[in-house]
């Protein structure tokens, strides 16, 4: 596997993760 494929995969969960991350703290601190 190439550089450059792990790198894509892991952009790929990490901006899904952020993104989900993201979401929820965004809730939290507006519920709050």
């Amino acid at each position: 596997m190439r550089m450059g494929d792990v790198d894509s995969v892991r952009g790929t969960f990490g901006g899904l993760k952020a993104s989900s991350a993201g979401a929820a703290e965004e809730a939290d601190a507006g519920g709050s």
